[in-house]
């Protein structure tokens, strides 16, 4: 059941009071009464009445005193008190009233009625009043614990209002916010990001949101403002995890088409090692019969016209070509197994260098130091390194070119370094460069470097390559040194 509303009526008059309480109770209105200023006050604190009419003349304790009085006590000042007086009273004694605190003001003489009226009238201003206070605290309590900063300013950019999670965000005081130009722009966008940098050093990602309001009467900015650091960097790491995924993903494809090449490449090396050992046999006979066939043809026919010896040239070099094949498929196809002995490296380059037909438009350098210590390989096998290497670094250089050839020792290795001027590797080719049946020339097999790398292994040493596309190449054979029988621990 809703209790009625609760009118107090203060006047020193009994038959007022009773006039009045009778008036106010037949619409349903609950009436407490005092007689003077003290009781009055009493009154007020025990019953916060609704809305309570005041006389102003009283003895003791005048209404415009109760009035000061219960405006300045905090659970009395936000009653509604309307202050009542004779007709006669003057204009500076209703704003002395007003000024005091009042509410309202009526004069007598009133009717009943009209009493009434203006009671109810004062009472619904009064709900809406406290409706709308109501309001207002919600909407400030909304603000005030909002997550998002709400920041107020002025045409000039001066912050008017900011509430806690603006001074949070910007790591300021409130009294460093409010009355102050912040250095927020107002933009005509009414969504942007800002970097800011707060006083504390920290930078933060803000996406602002504004737009135009009417402040007191005055055109102002709303900006609310929201955090949205964690989103960016996790945004950010998002990315970067996305590009991590996509470029181990591209490793992983390059590793498994890797993978499939050498698994192709090996079944095709499975063939040639069952087929090597009797094919090539089968086909060094014809071979060594059309060349003892062209020897002989050379020597019946010595006037023979150009024509036919330049054949004759072109069948012997192929069948060179042939044997050289088949060689390789051989040595590649067995184990090998090294006869290590002491030997020079520079007379070792130099008697490979006599057998090795170089092309005309090659320039041949060398710097072979005769001090170098001796090496410790398999002679015929390291010769055969070496004319591979010398070989591909003339096909490198179809056009010409300088072929540098030099030797050092390093650490305990002689290492023997071929150099051209030619055409140079592409980055992707270098990883494969020593696998067996890769090649980037239009003829061979590929099988030369990866003999020449199992003939290196073979002897302790190693081949290594560097390259620059257009730049020319540098092949390096490391051989072991020989070993000195005067070395502490050694064995002659």
């Amino acid at each position: 059941m809703v209790s009625p509303t609760r009118i107090l009526v203060v006047d020193d008059d009994e038959l007022i009071r009773i006039s009045t309480r009778r008036a106010l109770e037949a619409v349903g209105y609950e009436i407490v009464e005092a007689e003077d200023g003290e009781k009055a006050l009493e009154m007020l604190r025990k019953y916060q009445p609704a809305l309570t009419l005041l006389d102003v003349h009283m003895p003791k304790m005048d209404g415009y005193e109760v009035l000061r009085k219960a405006k300045s006590e905090p659970e009395l000042a936000r009653l509604y008190i309307i202050v009542i007086s004779g007709s006669r009273v003057d204009t500076e004694s209703q704003v002395q009233g007003l000024n005091t605190g009042a509410d309202g003001y009526l004069t007598r003489p009133i009717s009943n009625r009209e009493l009434v009226a203006r009671v109810q009238a004062m009472l619904r201003i009064r709900e809406a009043e406290e409706a709308l206070h109501k309001k207002e605290r919600q909407l400030f309590e909304l603000i005030e614990s909002n997550v998002d900063g709400i920041l107020v300013l002025d045409a000039e950019g001066q912050a008017l209002f900011a509430n806690p999670a603006t001074c949070d965000l910007l790591n300021r005081q409130p009294e460093t916010i409010v009355g102050q130009n912040i250095g927020l722009p107002l933009l005509t966008s009414d969504h942007t990001e800002l970097d800011l940098v707060r006083p504390d050093g920290r930078r933060r990602v803000v996406e602002m949101r504004i737009r135009d309001f009417d402040w007191m009467g005055k055109t102002a900015w709303l900006a609310a403002l929201r955090d949205i650091t964690i989103l960016r960097q996790s945004e950010e790491k998002i990315r970067e995890l996305n590009a991590e995924l996509e470029m181990r993903v591209e490793e992983r494809t390059r590793e498994l088409r890797n993978a499939q090449e050498k698994l192709v490449r090996q079944g095709k090396l499975a063939v040639i090692g069952q087929m090597a050992g009797s094919v090539g046999h089968e086909l060094r006979n014809p071979l060594g019969v059309i060349h003892n066939a062209i020897y002989f043809l050379r020597m019946v026919q010595p006037d023979a016209n150009v024509k036919v010896k330049e054949y004759l040239e072109i069948i012997d070099t192929e069948t060179l070509t042939a044997e050289k094949i088949i060689s390789d498929l051989l040595d590649f196809s067995r184990v090998i197994s090294a006869d290590p002995e002491p030997m020079s490296v520079p007379d070792l380059i130099r008697a490979t260098l006599e057998k090795f037909v170089l092309p005309a438009n090659v320039a041949l350098k060398t710097n072979l130091p005769e001090n170098l210590p001796a090496a410790s390989a398999d002679r015929r096998q390291m010769a055969q390194v070496i004319q591979n290497l010398l070989s591909n670094a003339c096909q490198a250089m179809p056009a010409g070119g300088q072929l540098t050839i030099s030797a050092v020792k390093r650490d305990q290795e002689a290492a023997i370094a071929i150099e051209d001027t030619g055409t140079g590797i592409q980055p992707e080719n270098l990883p494969k460069l020593f696998e067996p049946l890769f090649t980037t020339k239009p003829r061979g097999i590929g099988l030369g470097l990866a003999v020449s790398k199992k003939l290196a292994e073979a002897n302790g040493g190693r081949i290594e390559v560097h390259s620059q596309p257009g730049q020319g190449s540098t092949f390096t054979l490391y051989i072991p040194l020989k070993v000195s029988s005067d070395r502490p621990g050694s064995r002659s």
